[in-house]
């Protein structure tokens, strides 16, 4: 029973884990049609695809931080630093 009970607890706290380490931001829940929003997810998709360093520019307020972690949610070292 007690091992029962172990492995129970072992496979809940994975999943726990698993939805922690989902990403909060992806570029499809960026809101936005207007052709400038609809350019920003292009590009966002086109260069999480790269291995490039990317510098986001706006004002304050503008998702500069949201959209950085939805490019690196996209990107194949989402998993990593």
């Amino acid at each position: 029973q007690k091992f029962g009970r172990l492995q129970q607890e072992l496979e809940d706290t994975r999943r726990q884990l698993a939805a922690q380490r989902r990403p909060k931001h992806t570029i499809a829940s960026f809101i936005g049609a207007s052709p400038a929003a609809l350019e920003v997810k292009r590009q966002a998709r086109r260069v999480a695809q790269t291995d490039s360093t990317v510098l986001l520019l706006g004002e304050t307020g503008t998702g500069k931080e949201l959209l950085a972690h939805a490019i690196h949610a996209a990107s194949r070292r989402a998993h990593r630093p």
